[in-house]
């Protein structure tokens, strides 16, 4: 295959790495990765995919096709660094003669999308309890002792991990992404039962890799992390960031949920909203800019909805708590 023949090749994953990149909302419109339309209270997404290879976000105005849309986010200008790039996130390989040729299988067994945003079999609804179970038993494996290793290193126990069915994968990828895109070694945490967290535990990884080191494969509804503390907890729950501060609260004694994403700060209200906690909650957030406009948001939703709640943040001048 010419280098030409790839380029073609590559067009038609668009929708695999708009998958890989941002999420879906309402109809076919996506959160639109550079200018966020979607995140915001009562916002709607206007990120849409045309015909399976071209993209245009009617709020911010721009629009292309999946090298444009590379480029965009990776800031890179030039069309042979883009393909470039593009290669090496797919899992395609250049060789002497300029020709593609595939890690693992032929490219005749490659089906990309045919334009629709998902398959057929992306839109079955899907049960992960078996992979949970398989992926529990890996992480306690003699062989594969980094997953455990790791979780230690972040001050999680066994016995934690353990209690909250997290796991280990060697070689993960997300299920709606192209068979050729490379896999990494994740951490597994189950937030239902069709959908998880995968977290990536390599250290010194480029920066182009480590936007896609925290991973979410979601289900047919929003669910956050240990949700249910939220209507059985017998003292004030701590609303966290990410998963893995709310696991180091739980560590310590505390009792904590994770949002999973500041932009999941809405669902979160609206989560509240259907069924109030039984007990006050305390917010803390990561200290940036996203993480101060999460924190402001969610006082105001819940202030509205007379849940009492206080925020504190254990990270002074530190942005985030990792």
């Amino acid at each position: 295959m010419t280098r030409e023949t790839a380029k073609n090749e590559i067009k038609k994953l668009l929708t695999n790495y708009v998958n890989m990149i941002t999420e879906k909302r309402s109809g076919d419109a996506y959160v639109c990765p550079l200018c966020k339309s979607g995140t915001h209270k009562k916002g709607t997404a206007a990120f849409h995919i045309k015909d399976g290879v071209f993209w245009k976000c009617f709020s911010c105005g721009e629009n292309g096709d999946i090298f444009d849309l590379i480029g965009k986010i990776e800031n890179i200008s030039d069309f042979k660094d883009i393909m470039d790039r593009a290669i090496e996130m797919f899992g395609f390989t250049l060789d002497d003669n300029d020709h593609l040729s595939y890690k693992a299988e032929k490219a005749s067994a490659h089906k990309p999308s045919n334009g629709n945003e998902t398959s057929k079999a992306q839109e079955t609804l899907v049960n992960y309890t078996e992979k949970f179970l398989q992926a529990q038993e890996c992480l306690f494996d003699n062989t594969h002792g980094e997953g455990l290793e790791y979780l230690v290193k972040r001050g999680i126990s066994a016995e934690t991990a353990k209690k909250y069915g997290i796991g280990f994968i060697p070689a993960w990828r997300h299920p709606k992404v192209s068979q050729y895109v490379p896999q990494s070694p994740r951490i597994i945490v189950p937030l239902s039962k069709d959908s998880y967290f995968a977290r990536d535990i390599r250290s010194g990884i480029s920066s182009k890799t480590k936007q896609y080191e925290k991973q979410r494969v979601k289900g047919e509804k929003r669910h956050f992390f240990n949700e249910s503390a939220l209507y059985t907890s017998d003292s004030p729950i701590y609303v966290t960031e990410g998963e893995f501060s709310a696991l180091s609260i739980i560590e310590a004694g505390g009792t904590a949920i994770a949002l999973g994403s500041t932009s999941y700060a809405d669902d979160f209200i609206k989560c509240v909203t259907e069924k109030p906690p039984v007990q006050p909650l305390i917010i803390t957030m990561d200290n940036d800019d996203a993480g101060k406009k999460a924190v402001s948001k969610l006082s105001n939703g819940l202030v509205s909805l007379s849940v009492p709640f206080a925020v504190y943040n254990p990270m002074g001048d530190y942005k985030r708590s990792e």
